[in-house]
């Protein structure tokens, strides 16, 4: 998949609209993987780095992932594109070697912390055994390093055993407005469970915080448990919070919907907030004008360099406000 069709593709969202994604915008399997027989990437010379990836992706690099990309040699709107994606993260090693499968449903980045990690997305609140199977067939071939008293062995010892974080990134708009944080905070220690805010209030991403026994089915099923139980929390909490506060989150949820469609300037930080609340709109009945996979895909779409992509625009005398603005006040007149 080359740039040019990956700013404009759907990605994971071409099937928005699947169990409980008016809550959960996507669920995610990073699997962390070694080659038997060689040292953490950490510790391998650049030319040992360079046999380990080539080796790997000699193996990986046809059928479902065909297309691969390498930081170190992609132009600025290449990067930024990827980021924007959340294909690229701040941990990326320069030298690693990203390999995209064909419906942005999961990619494997080559050469970072450990030789191998595979991230598997999939659209609201659904994991499946998809990632594991590719590896599975990998490690017939390959090796992975695996100590049976322990599991997988990986750069970071949260990985270690499983070789797996399995997360939910979560819209707990209910939990924010209601003020109890805190209060899920602790219930998430208590489950052996991590949480990461965004710089958009409301979302979150849930995580394990260690892998140590995720090879055990039962443990496995018990931390999807503990996710639906915070979606189940953040429902009940939204709806209550509704019934005691329904002129204030009515008014709320209208004069971001009238905003959107009207603006002619708005940063990406308001587009974000007001697409925000119209989630929360569209979980509570209020608002049927646009569906959840339209507010998922602008999420992508109004972002800087998807924007700067799409209409050719180069340098930073761009107005990416106005053209952001333009860009949503079209898109919503053609799905509304």
């Amino acid at each position: 998949m080359t740039i040019e069709e990956l700013f404009k593709s759907e990605g994971i969202w071409n099937a928005a609209g699947e169990r409980d994604a008016d809550i959960v915008l996507k669920s995610n399997s990073r699997f962390f993987r070694n080659l038997q027989g060689h040292p953490f990437h950490h510790r391998l010379s650049r030319k040992e780095g360079e046999e380990v990836t080539g080796r790997l992706l000699s193996e990986i690099q046809e059928g479902e992932y065909a297309t691969s990309y390498r930081p170190s040699g992609c132009t600025p709107m290449e990067r930024h594109i990827l980021t924007e994606r959340n294909i690229l993260q701040d941990d990326t090693a320069e030298d690693s070697v990203v390999v995209l499968s064909h419906n942005e449903n999961s990619y494997f980045v080559l050469g970072s912390y450990d030789h191998l990690t595979l991230v598997s997305s999939r659209s609201g609140f659904q994991f499946d055994d998809h990632g594991r199977e590719v590896l599975d067939d990998l490690e017939r071939r390959l090796g992975f390093e695996f100590l049976p008293d322990i599991g997988y062995l990986t750069s970071r010892p949260e990985h270690a055993g499983g070789g797996v974080e399995l997360s939910v990134t979560l819209h707990l708009a209910g939990i924010v407005n209601a003020g109890r944080m805190n209060e899920l905070i602790i219930e998430l220690n208590r489950r052996g469970l991590a949480l990461k805010s965004s710089w958009i209030d409301g979302y979150y991403k849930v995580y394990n915080r260690s892998s140590r026994h995720l090879l055990d089915e039962d443990v496995q099923e018990y931390v999807l448990k503990s996710f639906q139980k915070i979606v189940q929390k953040e429902r009940a909490v939204r709806k209550g919070f509704y019934l005691s506060n329904r002129s204030k989150i009515e008014d709320k949820i209208w004069r971001s919907y009238g905003i959107l469609m009207s603006c002619r300037l708005i940063s990406l930080f308001e587009a974000l907030e007001l697409l925000s609340h119209l989630r929360f709109g569209l979980s509570l009945g209020i608002i049927n004008y646009i569906s959840l996979k339209d507010i998922n895909l602008l999420l992508y779409f109004i972002q800087d360099y998807h924007l700067m992509k799409r209409y050719n625009l180069e340098g930073e005398d761009q107005n990416l406000e106005e053209v952001r603005a333009q860009f949503l006040r079209d898109y919503l007149k053609e799905v509304l």
